[in-house]
């Protein structure tokens, strides 16, 4: 093997690690987010209950699994910040969106006779508490940027199993952690 194979090999860990970690953090999310209040729904009898968690989870997979690989394709610290930056605010307006737009539309798909009855409407404050939530989501999402190149660099090279998952541990800790606060105004 070349040195440059061996380089290229390393790079395109790092990549998959960089997408593994972002995957993992998003599924936190999207599990804090809605798949605890799916699961509550569906304990009590709700009208398609995972349907939330179902609509919105794809798309914070994509964002997440996105800012997770190129910050560790371009391995530069402050671009994986803004990244990550970029990555908060989607989650933010996702946080708003699916509940208020997305999952309405497809009840209304689903179950055409039902998704005429929920119409929400968007309050004037709808873009502060996006802000809100932006900020808080945006602490964990630095905290995740900031981590992730030495952690994804060790977790590369290590020969242990934890050390290959800790990254994504941590990753999923902060994010699900950041939407407990969120939730619960701690």
């Amino acid at each position: 093997l070349s040195l440059n194979s061996v380089e290229l090999k390393i790079k395109r860990r790092k990549q998959a690690f960089g997408l593994f970690y972002g995957l993992a953090a998003g599924l936190a999310f999207s599990i804090a987010l809605w798949g605890l209040d799916s699961y509550n729904q569906a304990r009590a009898f709700a009208y398609f209950p995972w349907l939330k968690f179902a609509a919105g989870t794809p798309l914070i997979l994509l964002i997440g699994g996105l800012a997770g690989w190129l910050t560790s394709r371009f391995e530069k610290p402050l671009l994986g910040i803004f990244i990550w930056a970029g990555a908060a605010a989607a989650f933010a307006w996702l946080t708003i969106i699916v509940p208020i737009v997305i999952t309405p539309a497809a009840l209304n798909l689903l179950e055409p006779d039902f998704g005429s009855l929920l119409r929400y409407s968007f309050y004037d404050n709808s873009s502060q508490m996006a802000a809100v939530a932006f900020g808080w989501i945006m602490i964990a999402a630095f905290i995740v940027a900031a981590i992730q190149i030495p952690m994804i660099e060790q977790a590369v090279f290590s020969t242990s199993l934890y050390g290959r998952i800790a990254p994504h541990l941590i990753g999923i800790l902060l994010l699900s952690g950041m939407v407990a606060l969120i939730i619960f105004g701690v």
